[in-house]
Parts: C-alpha cells; sequence; structure tokens
C-alpha cells in the first residue's frame, strides 16, 4: 500500500469527508428540533445521541480506512453517483438507530422503519450496479458495501428483536460479521495467517436475501412463528457459512483439499439440482388444495382480511389466484427469484394477519428455498433434462 501523503486525491478525500460530516450534523439538528416540535427535548436529544452515534461510527470507518481508499483505482469517481448512494444508504442506517431502544411506534409511524430499511436495500443493489455499469468501481465503495450491509443487519435485527418479532438467540446473525472481522485481526496482530477466501455464490446471496427478509419482519405486524421458520432458513445457512469461511482463513480448511471439494460439490448437486425437484412436487400439493377450497362460497370473505377493506369478497378471490398463479410458475420453473419474493410477501401478510397454518409453512419455506438454489432442472421451456454446473472455485 503505497504512502498517501501528498496524494492527489487526498484534498478530494478529506473535503468530501468533511461534507458528509456538516449533512450528518444538519441532519441530527433538524431531526432534534422536529422530535421536540411534537414531543419534548429529551425525547429528541436521546434520539440525536443516539443517531450520532452511528454517523460518528461512519466517519471514523472512512477516515480510518483512508489509505486502502487511496491506493484503489478511479479515484475520480471517488464522490460519484454509486458512492454518493451508498452514503445515503448510511445515513438511512442512522436515523434507523434512532429508534433502537424505545417501545414500538404505532400508526403510520411504525411502518417507517420497514420503509427505510427497505429503500436502503434497494439502493444496496442500485449503487453496485452502477458501478459496474458505469466502470467506476472504487475500494471505498466496496468498503461502505460491506460494512454498511452489516450495520444494517445488526440495528435492524436488534429493533426485530426488540420488538420481540424473533428470539434473542438471533443476534448471533448480526455480530458474526464483526467477530469474524475481530478473529482476523486479532491472528493478524499474533503473526498468524490469514488466508483470502474464495469467492461463494452462495455466501452474497445469502447477505442479501437476510436483508430482504429483515425489511418484512420489521412491519409492525410481523410476529412468531412465521417470523421464526423464514429466520430459520436463512439464518442457520448464514452461521454454517462463517464457521465454514473461519476454517478457511484460518487455514485449517484448504479450498483445493479433494475432501473438501467432493463435500462441497454434494452439496452443490443436492442443492441445486434434486431439492428444487422435491419443493416443486411439494407446491404441485399446495396448488391442489388451493384450487379446489381457496375459491368456495364458504371461503369467502378469508377471515383474515381486515374489516376497513372494501369489497372483501373480491380481495379474497384476487389474492388466491395470484397466489395461485405464482405457485403455477415457481411449479413449472420460471421466473423462480421474482415469483417466489413476491409470493413471500402475499404469504407474509397473510400469516402475520392470521396465523401460521401448515400450507403456509410449506410454501414460505419452499419460496425461501427456490429463490435461495434456483429452479432446478425439468423447467419449463429448458433443454430437457436440464443441466446445473458445478463451479470449483465457487461455493
Amino acid at each position: 500500500m503505497r504512502d498517501t501523503a501528498g496524494h492527489p486525491y487526498q484534498r478530494s478525500f478529506h473535503f468530501g469527508t468533511a461534507v458528509l460530516g456538516l449533512i450528518d450534523l444538519l441532519i441530527l439538528i433538524a431531526g432534534f428540533f422536529l422530535i421536540m416540535r411534537y414531543r419534548d427535548p429529551g425525547t429528541g436529544g436521546l434520539w440525536a445521541l443516539k443517531v450520532a452515534a452511528v454517523m460518528v461510527y461512519q466517519l471514523l470507518f472512512v477516515l480510518g480506512n483512508r489509505k486502502t481508499i487511496l491506493s484503489g483505482d478511479n479515484l475520480e469517481h471517488l464522490w460519484g453517483l454509486a458512492n454518493l448512494t451508498s452514503l445515503a444508504r448510511g445515513l438511512m442506517i442512522a436515523i434507523l438507530a434512532g429508534f433502537l431502544f424505545k417501545p414500538k411506534p404505532s400508526g403510520i409511524l411504525g411502518w417507517l422503519p420497514a420503509a427505510l430499511y427497505s429503500l436502503l436495500a434497494i439502493l444496496d443493489f442500485f449503487d453496485g450496479y452502477w458501478a459496474r455499469r458505469s466502470n467506476t468501481q472504487t475500494r471505498m465503495g466496496e468498503l461502505l458495501d460491506q460494512e454498511y450491509d452489516a450495520l444494517g443487519i445488526l440495528i435492524s435485527l436488534v429493533l426485530v428483536i426488540q420488538w420481540k418479532h424473533l428470539p434473542i438467540a438471533f443476534i448471533y446473525i448480526g455480530v458474526a460479521k464483526y467477530v469474524f472481522a475481530a478473529g482476523i485481526a486479532w491472528r493478524s496482530y499474533r503473526g498468524q495467517a490469514v488466508y483470502p477466501l474464495p469467492p461463494s455464490y452462495m455466501r452474497r446471496r445469502l447477505a442479501g436475501f437476510q436483508m430482504g427478509i429483515l425489511a418484512v419482519f420489521l412491519w409492525p405486524i410481523a410476529h412468531p412463528p412465521g417470523t421464526l421458520l423464514a429466520e430459520l432458513i436463512i439464518g442457520v445457512p448464514l452461521l454454517l457459512g462463517f464457521i465454514r469461511d473461519w476454517l478457511l482463513v484460518s487455514g485449517a480448511l484448504e479450498p483445493e483439499d479433494p475432501a473438501y471439494r467432493k463435500i462441497k460439490e454434494i452439496f452443490y448437486r443436492a442443492g441445486r439440482r434434486w431439492l428444487p425437484l422435491v419443493i416443486r412436487g411439494a407446491l404441485v400439493a399446495a396448488a391442489l388444495q388451493m384450487g379446489l377450497t381457496a375459491f368456495r362460497g364458504t371461503a369467502l370473505p378469508a377471515t383474515w382480511i381486515p374489516t376497513w377493506v372494501p369489497s372483501p369478497e373480491l380481495v379474497t378471490l384476487l389474492y388466491a389466484a395470484v397466489r395461485l398463479s405464482l405457485l403455477v410458475v415457481l411449479i413449472a420453473g420460471r421466473l423462480t427469484s421474482p415469483s417466489a419474493l413476491v409470493l413471500l410477501l402475499l404469504e407474509g401478510l397473510r400469516i402475520f394477519l392470521s396465523r401460521l397454518d401448515p400450507w403456509g409453512a410449506m410454501i414460505v419455506s419452499a419460496a425461501l428455498l427456490l429463490y435461495l438454489f434456483g429452479p432446478g432442472p425439468f423447467r419449463l421451456n429448458s433443454p430437457f433434462p436440464g443441466r446445473t454446473t458445478f463451479n470449483p472455485k465457487g461455493s
């Protein structure tokens, strides 16, 4: 890493960081006076302290990685659209922290944390997409993306646990990245080897989907056991992935070891070929059950439809038709990711407004697993019998 003293972009870096600090200050002042107007100075001050703590941490993170950032490429785009989008995500995470250690807000305000986290999850996709498309990737963008993903997951997870939408045992998901980083730092401090992590499709897939389901768990109507079921399906593989990654970076596990590669290939083929087939077969039973029961006159309107909804019979029919159509699409193996996401949102809404029934549990589990692993072979309009290749470098 080269010395950054006299670096041509050093002044731009410090100026941009100072502007970021000024924006943070203005948001704190505006938020304090806005809350004080409707509540009291104490409430506004407590909100400002929580948000300021996260903002200071973010600024220190950027400043602490100055040498790494300035040793990267595309420094002329240091404050380009992609990085500004990432920094906007950081501001939203800080504002989200203002809801910590307070009772769950009611009314429309109760949906604000979910809306904030949903927006920053969408922006997480946009900043990376724009950086790749415009060829403006920077080391700062890479660092911010990783750090804000972890920080957002931690804060949103604490909120979800605080509001009793998940048991406290799942806090491990929020702290796992920081424990992992501390372990690497400790090994480096002691002069022990730290090996690079090989690329992993599932690592990024699980982290991204964890953000998505946390946005749903922040809904004020979310509650166990529906949240517990979904988090088990995502959280357990995440934990196993961290354990596997630690074995890799510590050298206890060799990526090119034949036994490890064989086990990985077995799991890959099971997850990408045979498991999706079993799941799609189970969805056939769910679709048949729904088709036989959802459109009966005795099932209209659905008991979970709120009383204030106009034309509840029509809403029930439309919901059942969309739900059944999504199941058919998933069974066919086409448009798996978007269909699974929409089905999860619809099924989650129904479960949170009523209860988790066996068919709902099966549909949620199936949609989650199909989103993670894909549709597998024997898809409609795909080459028969379908082929899934194994990537020996991925995991």
